[in-house]
């Protein structure tokens, strides 16, 4: 690889981080730079700790299936454009998802000239750039949420970590970003403009294609925000219960939806979707390093029975450390300091009827607890909890960052425009 492609990679991502500054007005600005900055380290953490340490990781099997790919478009471009853009069959499998992902890595792998690390930093872009729009969007909706906003999205270890580099939820996480910030937009009146139409049509595909059960919990939350917000206008419920009523009535029926799209999330078939990959997760795991459900089966009934185990180990485990994984040490810390956060978010409960913003309180609480539930049922696995927990993390992050520390916080750096 020749300096002068190094040069021109790291030009355009430094080149695309100016810009977007540059024309940044937000009273979040000043975190910027130092957000943009632990992004790329991250990404290339990923990839330093994965060959060094976990050479059979998915990270390594995507870029390195993703040079092979290159090598087809040095020989024979046009076999490899006829690759990139077909759809193989088995369409709902898991494995297109995973071929997906490799063609999209394919092509900063040409860019790079096979470079992992650059390649990395674009995926780390792209999550950034999504994570600081939605940012910037909060901030506008909640003012007082600005600091919250960008401990979350933007400097939370895990929310980080796992959101970063050659991974789905990279790109998976960025899609979800820019769609929340998408529906403050439309929250606030504001205007969508065709670039906004066809960057959600780009990240709606990104984020079903990669992950399509963020989607299926995802899109239902957000309309049932929109939806209910237009509906309470003109029907003007005389309490929070009968707008909690109407946001209910409008996602259950927005879900039920779900089994015209995959064929997964058919409401008779979760529980064995759910069943299956828990049971395929326990006989690839070691059992001194799994969540225990006993007696689970593949029933709507089992399920409903073991989500309260469920939705606490998705938002707090492990909190017991193995000595030998130092990986797993911080990881305890981290659920330590969210409980704590939790606990002392919990006076703030009262406050939920009479906040202009309720129904957002109230939606990111269905997303985080229905994901948490379904990831932790399905992945009983500790190390990869921690991983794919990232798909709601940052918004339960979020929820609970009214703390008068975080609020202090606020008032010394942010400044009102």
């Amino acid at each position: 690889m020749t300096i002068l492609i190094v040069f021109l990679n790291l030009a355009t991502i430094a080149g695309l981080l100016y810009w977007v500054w540059r024309w940044d007005n937000s009273v979040i600005k000043k975190f910027y730079w130092p957000a943009a900055i632990v992004k790329l380290l991250a990404g290339v953490a990923i990839g330093f700790i994965h060959y060094r340490y976990y050479i059979q990781s998915d990270t390594v099997f995507f870029f390195e299936s993703a040079r092979q790919l290159r090598e087809v478009a040095l020989h024979d471009m046009p076999g490899y454009l006829t690759i990139l853009f077909s759809v193989p069959e088995g369409y709902f499998q898991g494995e297109h998802r995973t071929l997906l992902f490799v063609k999209l890595v394919s092509v900063t792998a040409l860019l790079t000239d096979g470079n992992y690390y650059l390649s990395s930093l674009y995926f780390s872009l792209i999550s950034f750039l999504a994570a600081w729009n939605l940012a910037r969007w909060i901030a506008k909706l909640v003012p007082s949420m600005a600091v919250p906003a960008v401990v979350a999205l933007l400097y939370f270890p895990s929310c980080v970590f796992w959101s970063s580099g050659i991974l789905k939820e990279s790109l998976a996480m960025a899609g979800i970003y820019y769609l929340a910030g998408l529906a403050i937009k439309a929250w606030l009146r504001s205007r969508l403009s065709l670039p906004d139409i066809l960057l959600m049509g780009l990240a709606l595909w990104i984020v079903w294609s990669l992950k399509y059960y963020y989607a299926m919990v995802l899109m239902p939350v957000v309309l049932g925000v929109l939806l209910t917000n237009r509906l309470a206008a003109k029907l003007q419920p005389s309490s929070f219960v009968k707008e909690g009523v109407i946001f209910s009535c409008i996602i259950v029926l927005l879900a039920l939806t779900g089994g015209l799209l995959h064929p997964n999330l058919e409401p008779g078939k979760i529980p064995h979707v759910i069943y299956s990959t828990h049971q395929q997760s326990l006989a690839n795991s070691n059992p001194d390093n799994v969540i225990q459900y006993s007696d689970l089966s593949s029933t709507w009934g089992s399920i409903l029975l073991h989500a309260p185990r469920a939705l606490a180990s998705g938002l707090f485990a492990p909190v017991v450390p193995r000595l030998s994984n130092p990986f797993q040490q911080l990881a305890v810390v981290e659920n330590l300091v969210l409980l704590v956060f939790t606990v002392f978010a919990f006076p703030y409960l009262r406050r939920i009827p009479a906040s202009p913003y309720r129904l957002w309180v109230v939606a990111i609480v269905v997303y985080v607890a229905v994901l948490a539930v379904f990831i932790s049922l399905c992945t009983p696995n500790i190390g990869t909890l921690v991983r794919y927990r990232v798909g709601f993390l940052p918004f339960f992050v979020l929820l609970i960052s009214q703390q008068p520390i975080i609020q202090r916080l606020d008032r010394l750096l942010v400044v009102p425009r």
